[in-house]
Parts: C-alpha cells; structure tokens; sequence
C-alpha cells in the first residue's frame, strides 16, 4: 500500500487511557511526512535522471549501431575499391605487357629483315667482288702469257729478218711472216680466250694506250697509215724509226 505524506499527517488515532502523547505524536508524524516527502522528490529527481540518463544511453546506442553500419559499409566499399583497383591494376600492367611484348617483337622482325637484307647485300658484293678479282686475275695471267709469247716472237729471227729490210713488203708477205712464227695464230687465240674470260660492265674502268717510247720503231699496218690523200694503202706496210 502506497502512503503518501498528507496521509500521515492526516491519520487519526483513537485515544486510549495511558496512551502515547498526542502533541509528540503529531510531532513525529509531521517529521515522518517531510522525510517522506523529500524522499518522494528525491526519488522523481533521481527518476527523472534515470529517465534522461537512458535516453542518451538509448541515444548513444543507436549513435554506436549507426556508426558500427557506418564503419561496415565504408568497410565494404574499401574492400570492393580495393580489389576493384587490384585487378584494374593487374589488368592494365597485363595490357601494358602484351603492348610491350608486341612492339619488341616488331622491332626484333624489323631490325631481324633489315639484318638479313644487309646481309645478303654485303654477301652479293662480296661473292661480285671476289668474282670480279677472279676475272681480272685470271685475264692478268692470260695477258702475261700472251704478251710474253709475243715479246719471245717478235725477238724471233722472221722478226728480225722482216725488219731488217728497208723494202716494203706487201700484207700477204705479213701475214705469212706472221703465219710462219705463229705470231698471227697466237694472237687471234689468245684475244678470243681473253674476250671469252673478261665481261665488260658499264663500272669497268678504261685502259688508256701506252705511249710508245720516242726510240722504238713503229709499224703501220695498211688499216692503220693513211698516205697523203688520207686513204689507207693496200700494197703493204712501212717500217721507219720514229724521228
């Protein structure tokens, strides 16, 4: 039963003989009250308190879950950011990889052809260039050859006894002087083995005439001296010392 402090300053007691005294009794009563009120507003200060003291606590609870969802989500968005950037990452270094790789490899092709067809560039020049020598070692040779077997048949005794005479001699007397040392069969064989050996290509360098020295005698063949009217002679050739 719930007493309130008006109903213990209000309780009547009844009167006995030889009982408590009246004045104290109500005394103590109106003691009993105050307490009793001042506990009440204590207790609904101390109510009120708990009242708001929970409501923050209710406050700062849903402040925490809030927080706590707010965390997990900003959690989960890191983590999906995250692996998301890994593999954009990966992605892309595999890309810029595959890129890499393809311009190496088109620059190996590319230097590999250039390579190649230098290569057999240099090998055309090179097997031209040792050709080349071949040819000219082998017409020097040849060259040799004749112009030593001439030399030996022009110091023959036919030579010398055909230059010996101040006549003229006819172009068939030549030719049979020539037939004789073997001089005119030589030669014709040995100019045509020569042509046979030797390729003239528009490189080919040029061979200037020697220039026959002031002491040396000349012969003229019919094809080759003209007379006074400028008509080449057919009645034979001329042997004279070069002045």
């Amino acid at each position: 039963m719930s007493i309130e402090p008006q109903d213990i300053q209000q309780k009547q007691f009844s009167n006995k003989m030889r009982g408590y005294n009246p004045v104290e009794v109500d005394e103590f009563l109106d003691e009993v009250a105050f307490e009793q009120r001042r506990l009440h507003d204590e207790i609904d200060t101390l109510r009120s308190q708990l009242n708001e003291a929970k409501s923050r606590i209710d406050y700062f609870d849903e402040m925490k879950e809030s927080l706590n969802k707010s965390i997990m989500v900003a959690q989960d968005a890191a983590d999906k950011v995250k692996i998301s950037s890994k593999r954009e990452a990966e992605f892309t270094s595999k890309e810029a990889q595959k890129e890499a790789k393809s311009v190496i490899d088109a620059a190996h092709k590319k230097a590999d052809s250039y390579i190649g067809e230098a290569a057999g560039k240099a090998q055309k020049v090179v097997i031209a260039t040792d050709d080349l020598k071949k040819q000219a070692r082998s017409f020097r040779q040849k060259f040799e050859v004749l112009l030593e077997s001439q030399l030996q048949m022009i110091k023959g005794r036919d030579w010398d006894n055909l230059l010996s005479s101040d006549e003229l001699l006819t172009i068939g007397e030549i030719k049979e002087a020539m037939r004789n040392s073997g001089t005119l069969d030589n030669f014709q064989d040995e100019s045509v083995h020569s042509e046979e050996v030797v390729e003239v290509t528009p490189d080919t360098p040029a061979v200037e005439p020697e220039v026959q020295d002031d002491q040396q005698t000349v012969v003229v063949f019919p094809e080759d001296y003209n007379n006074e009217n400028g008509n080449p002679t057919s009645e034979g050739f001329h042997v004279k010392p070069k002045e």
